[in-house]
């Protein structure tokens, strides 16, 4: 998985004009797996995410996998086009449910 490698400080994601290093993306990633157990997610359930592409996408996915949480990534646009609306996220907006 995902691991903070000798040089944290380098850059993990870039999106656009955004950096993340991998020690900012560790600790985000930690947070939202640690978000999920205290929500009552155990490993081997499943968690569908649904949003645009983002840096929070890609962290909430990694905070999934952290916590053992199997994901179930459902495209956004797909679902707005499916139920006749836009994709209902603003840019960098992300949801878990």
């Amino acid at each position: 998985m995902f691991d903070v490698p000798t040089h944290p400080a380098h850059p993990a994601l870039i999106l656009d004009d955004r950096v993340l290093d991998y020690a900012t993306v560790a600790q985000q990633r930690d947070q939202v797996a640690a978000a999920l157990q205290r929500d009552g997610l155990k490993p081997g359930d499943v968690a569908a995410i649904c949003a645009a592409t983002s840096m929070e996408y890609v962290i909430t996915f990694l905070g999934c996998l952290r916590a053992g949480v199997v994901v179930a990534p459902l495209g956004a646009l797909l679902l707005a086009r499916a139920f006749g609306g836009d994709d209902g996220q603003r840019p960098g907006q992300s949801a878990v449910h």
